[in-house]
This record gives structure tokens, C-alpha cells and sequence, in this order.
């Protein structure tokens, strides 16, 4: 992993979930961010359902999930490897002395 565990935006990326009118276009540089940090989810709101009936509300770009989360959508986030949360970066932030 890259970094980033949520990308979290209100405008979608380009070409996912988007539109072609100028207020629906969805960003290139969000492609640029997963293609480069490979997060484990992208949720985008903006782009409303009843836009388009046939718009996933999920799908995948490289190993990022995409979620279109408009009007809501509830997914869990499972707890951390243990292993991970005893790597040197998170002693430096969580251990109290």
C-alpha cells in the first residue's frame, strides 16, 4: 500500500462514475492519486443515481474499491494488522512514555 487507506472526495474521478456535462465531470488528478498510492477505497458523492440508472454504485480501478456514496452508503472498515500497527511509524505517533 501506498499511504492512503480512504479517498475520500465529493466530485468523482474521470471516467469513473462521472458524466459528460461540465458540472459532473469527474477529475483527472483522483486517477493520478489512486494510480500512485493505490488507497483501498475511493468514496465520491456528487453524481446521483437517478442521473443514470445504469451508474455502478461499486467498482474497482487497479486495486482501489470506488464507491459512489450519494445519498449514503454503509460499508465497514476492518480493524488494522496488528502487525502493521507495531511498525516503527505508529510507535512514534501512539506510544506514551
Amino acid at each position: 500500500m501506498g499511504g492512503i487507506d480512504l479517498l475520500l472526495t465529493h466530485s468523482p474521478a474521470a471516467g469513473l462514475n462521472d458524466s459528460t456535462d461540465h458540472a459532473h465531470k469527474g477529475f483527472a488528478c483522483f486517477n493520478d492519486l489512486m494510480d500512485e498510492y493505490e488507497p483501498q477505497w475511493f468514496v465520491h458523492g456528487h453524481v446521483h443515481l437517478n442521473y443514470d440508472a445504469k451508474l455502478p454504485r461499486v467498482c474497482t480501478r487497479g486495486k482501489t474499491t470506488v464507491i459512489n456514496a450519494t445519498e449514503r452508503y454503509v460499508f465497514e472498515i476492518p480493524d488494522p494488522d496488528p502487525v502493521i500497527q507495531h511498525h516503527p511509524i505508529w510507535k512514534r505517533w501512539f506510544d506514551v512514555k
